[in-house]
């Protein structure tokens, strides 16, 4: 059977298309959190989600606008999370966020909104709250859900940024580093 060189081209794209497309992600962060001279910057939605464990030392869960590591054009939103083991073997209890030198939360979290405030490279802002996982799986593309409520403050400073800051998480389990592009499905 021989097939038209056209439509080996579309059936080809239409496989590699399908290999490269995100998978599911729905990532919201809702609140008030003003951000630099930017004002208030929530909500906001993320594109790209990811998950690695480093070693049985940590976890790092990546949220980001883009699927890309040019961090001047992303928005991203960082976990890095004590006892990886642990966590995987008890994921339900409540995680405090932190400061995980000083203050001995067990993870942290980093906000860096370089697209939206291109003005504001310097701002270190932290959330400081709980941490709540409803399922995370150890399987290669699994679902990861979950949510964070707390607050986010000036690391520097400690001042309060933002109050009831909310985050709520649900993609598809990925170890894929945030350089790799992705094609959107849509």
């Amino acid at each position: 059977m021989r097939i038209a060189p056209l439509a080996s081209l579309v059936l080809i794209s239409s496989f590699a298309v399908s290999a490269c497309q995100e998978p599911h992600t729905d990532v919201q962060l809702t609140g008030s959190l003003v951000y630099g001279s930017c004002g208030e910057i929530l909500p906001w939605s993320a594109n790209f989600a990811s998950w690695a464990e480093t070693s049985a030392t940590d976890a790092v869960m990546r949220f980001q606008t883009y699927s890309n590591n040019a961090h001047v054009t992303n928005n991203t939103l960082l976990f890095v999370i004590d006892d990886a083991l642990a966590l995987m073997a008890d994921p339900t209890t409540p995680i405090e966020v932190g400061d995980r030198e000083y203050d001995g939360a067990r993870a942290s979290a980093n906000l860096a909104f370089w697209s939206t405030c291109p003005d504001d490279y310097s701002l270190s802002v932290y959330l400081h709250g709980t941490l709540q996982f409803q399922e995370i799986s150890g399987k290669e593309k699994g679902p990861i859900r979950g949510s964070f409520q707390g607050e986010a403050r000036d690391q520097r400073t400690g001042e309060v940024l933002g109050s009831d800051v909310q985050l709520t998480f649900d993609f598809e389990r990925s170890e894929r580093t945030p350089w790799q592009p992705y094609i959107p499905i849509h």
